[in-house]
């Protein structure tokens, strides 16, 4: 049995694992590595030219025409919708999702989070998510504490970065999520939020035409 997969690190550990049962049940198998083209692109972001399936069109295309009998992906990169004449045929047990601290001075779990570093980010956080559009909108936040305050700049640019809405204020720590919230707001007020649905539409379209 001929089976594909990336030629990643990860995907061949996968596909070993799936060789290995298959060979203690009798069933001779070879590993077949095929480039996708989420391998090849890497001077431009995938959503911008691939669509949806970068990581196993190929592969699929190989199993349809039977050049390949078998395929082994990760299951975050296959799409929820499958082409006619492929299914999912099995799937391996779940390993265990959690990662691991190693430090070379003995640092503990316990001993985190930095506290000033946590707040900074969650001021971050609050700000980034009022805005919304997701990982692809063009928004940026940055918090510093400084004593009693934090120094916020927050902004929204277009897709080509000709236009920008910018804030920048003080805000105490005590108050530091409500704070977060209004800034988001007033940027949104103040022209963000049309520039987040630009880029939500522009990216909507660009996928379209995939």
């Amino acid at each position: 049995m001929i089976i594909g997969t990336r030629g990643s690190k990860l995907a061949l550990a996968q596909a070993t694992i799936v060789q290995e049962k298959l060979q203690a049940s009798g069933i001779k198998t070879t590993i077949n590595i095929i480039k996708t083209s989420g391998d090849r692109i890497t001077d431009r972001p995938l959503h911008a030219v691939s669509g949806f399936g970068a990581f196993v069109r190929e592969i699929d295309s190989a199993m349809l025409a039977g050049e390949i009998e078998l395929a082994v992906h990760s299951m975050k990169d296959v799409p929820t919708e499958r082409p006619d004449g492929l299914v999912t045929a099995a799937v391996l047990k779940r390993d265990s999702p959690f990662d691991a601290l190693i430090t070379r001075d003995g640092t503990l779990l316990d001993e985190l989070p930095h506290a000033p570093t946590r707040l900074e980010c969650d001021v971050e956080r609050i700000i980034i998510s009022v805005l919304g559009g997701g990982c692809s909108a063009p928004v940026a936040a940055f918090a510093e504490r400084e004593g009693n305050h934090l120094h916020v700049t927050a902004e929204v640019l277009s897709i080509d970065a000709t236009r920008r809405v910018r804030i920048e204020e003080e805000i105490p720590v005590a108050d530091y999520a409500l704070h977060s919230r209004r800034l988001g707001e007033e940027l949104k007020v103040e022209g963000g939020g049309e520039l987040v649905d630009e880029a939500v539409q522009y990216f909507s379209d660009v996928r379209g035409d995939i």
